[in-house]
């Protein structure tokens, strides 16, 4: 009688103990695979020229509202890269993100809406 208890025991599976692990690597591979379709996904800034900058500031294209400047960094301590958005075409109901590097005086002249463009 014994003897049916104890092969009883060993024919059953062991349990399987829940694999924390296996689980921590699934979580992390679907945040990185959702971070990779937003950075793939996102708007790419359009890296603009002073002068296409100028162009657009004077056909009254860019929206203010969206314009942002952050300081470059590092020893370009007087720089600042300026980020925003342009209308597109005659109708402007399209915008395109733009990306630009100005000094810190022309940053100045846009926050005080003292910026003019003169063309040369």
């Amino acid at each position: 009688m014994q003897n049916n208890d104890e092969n009883n025991k060993n024919s059953q599976y062991p349990k399987r103990k829940f694999d924390l692990m296996f689980l921590l690597l699934v979580a992390i591979s679907i945040v990185g695979v959702i971070f990779l379709i937003n950075y793939i996904a996102r708007d790419r800034a359009e890296a603009l020229s002073y002068s296409a900058f100028c162009d657009y500031v004077a056909e009254d294209k860019i929206n203010n509202n969206s314009l942002t400047a952050k300081p470059v960094g590092g020893e370009n301590y007087n720089l600042y890269t300026i980020t925003g958005q342009y209308k597109v075409g005659d109708t402007g109901n399209s915008v395109k993100s733009f990306s630009l590097v100005v000094t810190y005086e022309t940053v100045s002249e846009i926050q005080d809406n003292t910026f003019k463009v003169t063309k040369k």
